[in-house]
């Protein structure tokens, strides 16, 4: 009695795969090792650092806005309101 090659092919899948994986994954992992300890280096030595940088505040500053009334007066002839206001994510 014959076994149909399709047997055969799935039996040699089944048992060869998780070898051939393996061997892929260590060979990726023993080539990327370097670059992963150097990362790691990187990170612990910036953690401990206090390096107090500078903090960019430009964005809580805001300027007077030209056009626009003191409370209680009409706004000038040439403002046409409020323009808008555009979320980043929408």
């Amino acid at each position: 009695m014959a076994v149909p090659y399709s047997v055969i092919a799935t039996i040699l899948c089944v048992l060869l795969c998780p070898f051939a994986f393996r061997i892929a994954g260590w060979l990726i992992k023993r080539h990327t090792n370097a670059r992963r300890e150097l990362l790691l280096l990187r990170a612990r030595h910036s953690v401990s650092e206090d390096v107090t940088s500078s903090v960019d505040d430009d964005w809580e500053k805001v300027d007077t806005v030209i056009g626009t009334a003191p409370n209680g007066e009409k706004p000038d002839k040439d403002w046409n309101g409020i323009v808008g206001f555009f979320h980043p994510f929408w």
